[in-house]
């Protein structure tokens, strides 16, 4: 039976390799010397998968390969550290540097409440940050952290199109949501990794984008509201032109503006429809008046993500 690796430092053990303490991003590689190397010859190839789950060494030199898989928590510590190591674009520098300092501060995202409102419970695959009220208050505004309610917030980060940090959005206990200050640009949170998906969808918000990520298996997009579909689509549409993609809109609210959005795009526009009977459903399952309009709705009223 093949031997997987707990991490890539074992693995390059395995296999007579230097390990130079970088990683690449998920999807990528680097180049490592073997240890007995005396040429400087880089034949050993380090890929880590594009979900980040782990990765492999290849050898040229001796045709072996060894992989590694990371347990839950090593995995976020990587997908961390790949976020505060990313250069900063010049001209967002004042944000960047403060959701760096923001992302030091914060830890994995354990259960949360908001989290759980939305029944999305497998907080290990999600790219999301937790972090205190008082680390907030201490790096940032007051004036932000007294809109949003209890002591724990979701912290969302926002890259550009080439992985930069730019921006990011905190969510409170109850749900509810503020940016940091200053324009989003062209910024936008992504559950996984784009670079090899063949199918990428486009959300409104993060909450939507996991839960279709979940249940359907493909990366998708959260533009952050409807009226930045009209920058976003275009933008992924271009960058990763070899995968389908998707509008996932909203019912009602949004609804025509993404769908003109995906007309104008000449990409598939779907969004959630609801019967009278899954409408008062939803309003029982979630204890609200509130009516379902987006792909979370769907599939709490569905069953799907319901427990």
């Amino acid at each position: 039976m093949k031997t997987i690796f707990k991490n890539p430092i074992d693995a390059c053990r395995a296999i007579e390799a230097r390990f130079e303490g970088k990683l690449p991003e998920p999807g990528k590689h680097i180049r490592l010397m073997h240890c007995d190397s005396r040429t400087g010859n880089r034949s050993v190839c380090l890929n880590v998968y594009a979900d980040a789950r782990g990765g492999y060494l290849y050898s040229f030199r001796d045709g072996i390969s060894v992989e590694w898989r990371w347990s839950d928590a090593d995995k976020q510590k990587y997908l961390k550290n790949c976020l505060t190591l990313r250069e900063e674009v010049p001209a967002l520098s004042s944000n960047a540097k403060l959701v760096k300092k923001l992302l030091k501060k914060a830890k994995p995202i354990k259960k949360h409440s908001y989290l759980e409102s939305k029944h999305l419970h497998k907080y290990e695959n999600y790219p999301l940050y937790e972090i205190s009220r008082q680390s907030l208050n201490n790096l940032y505004s007051k004036e932000l952290t007294n809109c949003l309610v209890g002591d724990r917030f979701i912290l969302v980060p926002l890259l550009d199109i080439d992985g930069h940090l730019h921006s990011a959005q905190l969510i409170d206990e109850e749900g509810r949501k503020r940016f940091l200050k200053g324009k989003l640009g062209k910024s936008f949170f992504t559950t996984q990794e784009l670079s090899n998906a063949q199918v990428i969808g486009i959300a409104e918000g993060a909450a939507t984008a996991l839960s279709v990520t979940q249940v359907e298996g493909f990366p998708v997009v959260a533009a952050m509201s409807c009226t930045r579909f009209r920058t976003i689509v275009p933008l992924i549409k271009k960058h990763y032109r070899q995968a389908k993609i998707i509008v996932l809109g909203d019912c009602g609210h949004g609804e025509a503006e993404a769908k003109s959005v995906a007309l104008l795009n000449n990409v598939p526009f779907v969004s959630p429809s609801f019967s009278e009977e899954q409408i008062a459903l939803f309003k029982k399952l979630t204890r609200t008046t509130n009516s379902p309009t987006d792909f979370n709705d769907y599939y709490v009223v569905k069953g799907i993500l319901y427990e």
